[in-house]
C-alpha cells in the first residue's frame, strides 16, 4: 500500500495538484436542510437527536440540528435525516 501512495503523492507534485487531492475523501449531498447523505464513511462516532458524526478517510464530519435520525448505515454510506443546522468538518 505504501507503494501506492507514493504514486499518488508523485503524481500530485507532477500534476501540480494539491497534497492529499488525490486521496480518498467524503462525499456529502445536502437536500435542503431536511437530509444529509454521506458517501466515503468508514464509522460512526457520535449518534444523537442533536449531533451525529461520522469518521472519514480524512478526519470526521459533525451534522448538528434537531430531531436528528440516522436512516441508513452502510459500508461506506449514512443518510441523515431531521432539521439540519451545520455540517463540520472536525
Amino acid at each position: 500500500m505504501k507503494r501506492g501512495k507514493a504514486g499518488l503523492r508523485r503524481f500530485e507534485k507532477q500534476a501540480a495538484l494539491p497534497a492529499g487531492f488525490l486521496q480518498p475523501a467524503a462525499r456529502i449531498e445536502l437536500c435542503e436542510r431536511q437530509q444529509a447523505i454521506l458517501e466515503g464513511c468508514s464509522a460512526l462516532l457520535c449518534c444523537g437527536e442533536e449531533e451525529i458524526t461520522l469518521k472519514t478517510a480524512r478526519g470526521a464530519v459533525r451534522i448538528r440540528g434537531a430531531g436528528l435520525l440516522l436512516q441508513v448505515l452502510a459500508e461506506t454510506e449514512a443518510v441523515v435525516t431531521g432539521e439540519i443546522l451545520s455540517v463540520e468538518f472536525v
